[in-house]
């Protein structure tokens, strides 16, 4: 990627909050051919600004129609433990709909879903609970957690949690 250096200097400036920065980023790197593969690389980075910057462009990308080879798939499935920071991991669980899990990494992928679901970030305990349903869709081995993780979210103390749980269908 000609621009990689610039697209991780682009990550590096982002401060957690100034969205400009990654749409910039967005549009000056994203139709570089390793573009994906760079921000799957740096979605785990140690420093939470480049990870959830990185993860950000990933959902964004999702969002305008681009698709996951199965290897990207399973190199961001790979990563999941080693996610710190809470935004990565939302935009991760709000990623689970558009991507086409691999039987073998579908546990992986859940079960990392469902270790979120007590998490004390309501919006991380809504969209893991999203995401589960996603990957009961793909795989219907996960139809029980998935409902189990519906029921608790309609019953969850945050209104968003309980919102989300209504707008998810099964």
């Amino acid at each position: 990627m000609g621009g990689y250096m610039t697209l991780i200097a682009a990550l590096h400036d982002f401060d957690g909050k100034a969205i400009t920065i990654l749409s910039e980023a967005e549009v000056k790197f994203g139709n570089e051919p390793d573009y994906l593969n760079a921000l799957i690389k740096n979605m785990t980075a140690p420093d939470g600004h480049v990870s959830s910057g990185a993860t950000w462009l990933m959902k964004s990308a999702l969002e305008k129609g681009r698709q996951f080879t199965e290897q990207q798939t399973i190199c961001v499935i790979d990563g999941l433990e080693l996610l710190c920071d809470w935004q990565a991991q939302l935009h991760i669980c709000q990623i689970a709909h558009y991507l086409e899990v691999p039987n073998d990494k579908a546990k992986t992928f859940a079960d990392w879903l469902q270790g979120l679901l007590g998490h004390k970030k309501p919006f991380l305990r809504a969209w893991s609970m999203h995401g589960l349903v996603a990957i009961s869709k793909q795989h219907s081995g996960f139809v029980h957690m998935a409902r189990a993780a519906l029921e608790n979210a309609a019953n969850d103390s945050a209104a968003s949690v309980r919102a989300r749980a209504r707008n998810t269908k099964l």
